[in-house]
């Protein structure tokens, strides 16, 4: 966890506790894509920006793992984001 909280800080340096708090959990648990690529992602770009709000609210997207060939919805993936989500705005 420590790895994500670093890799988070190295991307957007000075974030907020609670901000850096979700991000690097989602960073922990699907790697540095969601808040460091800037290219791949909307979250990092608007990170990026210092637009915290609204890199909070595009956590809940990233709620899909790749099934079958297909990206699929998961429950439990949704629920944690979600939760995540309201501690980044916290």
């Amino acid at each position: 966890m420590m790895a994500a909280i670093e890799q988070v800080d190295r991307c957007i340096p000075s974030l907020p506790e609670r901000p850096l708090a979700a991000f690097a959990d989602a960073v922990y648990n699907m790697g540095p894509t969601i808040a460091c690529n800037t290219k791949q992602s909307t979250a990092a770009r608007h990170l990026k920006a210092g637009n915290i709000i609204a890199a909070c609210n595009q956590l809940p997207r990233w709620n899909k793992s790749k099934i079958a060939g297909g990206y699929v919805e998961l429950p439990g993936l949704t629920n944690r984001l979600e939760a995540e989500r309201q501690l980044c705005l916290s």
